[in-house]
């Protein structure tokens, strides 16, 4: 269904977010950083070098130096190189913005296919009110629009050549199995008194992605490196009992029915 997808699109793009921003940072501070300072202080030492102040004796030394640190430097370029943090970096927010007008266009698609049913039911209703029989609207083009964000998501998936890091990947299916084991007879016989006979299982399981994400980019040492995944799902696993607990009688004075 629509919902569905936009669950997978929403999931995912959060997903290749977070991921740029850990290989993003990761590039720039091990390696971007590294590489400017030590360049500026080799070609400051190599400058000082030349002065005809200093010693043969510290102009050996001061050289020395500067050979050391164009050595460091080539290092950190051929780790950059093998490490490639930044061009994985840059898959991952070209897949997220792609995801985010998936997104975009999959919302107007389904404001368009709410106009329509709207639009067929006030022709039926007419249609009735007249003795007429009244043939609903079947409009392929939306269909195929639909198909197509179907094949663009996929195609933004597999356009990215970069894998999610193994600890977000664990974060996001830790959430998703742990949902699953939550449809016991019990929870669903709750949960059904809170929100009646509807399809509750979308809604929180984009609710618990979105936990998550926040939980990980909030986490103390995020973007330098990820949380256990462990710690992460369960935080957002109790996050996510509080909200319901709290949001089921939001509307009411008091929260009391």
């Amino acid at each position: 269904s629509a919902f569905e997808l936009e669950r997978e699109v929403a999931k995912n793009m959060a997903k290749h977010n977070l991921a740029n921003q850990y290989l993003g940072f990761r590039h720039f501070w091990f390696f971007t950083v590294p590489q400017a300072v030590l360049t500026c202080v080799s070609s400051i030492l190599a400058f000082v070098a030349t002065l005809d102040l200093l010693t043969n004796e510290v102009k050996t030394i001061v050289n020395t130096i500067v050979g050391s640190i164009s050595g460091v430097v080539v290092f950190l370029q051929t780790m950059s190189g093998i490490c490639n943090y930044g061009s994985r970096a840059d898959m991952h927010q070209s897949a997220a913005i792609d995801l985010r007008d998936l997104r975009d266009d999959l919302h107007l698609l389904k404001q368009k296919l709410k106009q329509i049913e709207m639009d067929n039911k006030k022709k039926k209703a007419h249609a009735e009110a007249n003795g007429e029989v009244h043939d609903e609207d079947q409009d392929d083009e939306h269909g195929d629009s639909f198909e197509e964000i179907q094949s663009r998501f996929r195609q933004s998936l597999s356009a990215c050549k970069s894998n999610v890091p193994m600890g977000l990947t664990e974060a996001f299916g830790g959430i998703d199995s742990n949902l699953l084991l939550a449809r016991s007879k019990e929870n669903n016989v709750y949960m059904t008194k809170i929100y009646g006979e509807i399809e509750f299982d979308d809604f929180v399981q984009s609710k618990a992605h979105d936990i998550l994400a926040g939980e990980i980019l909030h986490s103390r040492f995020f973007p330098f490196s990820l949380p256990k995944s462990k710690d992460v799902v369960q935080r957002t696993m109790e996050r996510l009992r509080n909200h319901i607990e709290l949001y089921q009688c939001f509307w009411h004075k008091n929260g009391k029915v």
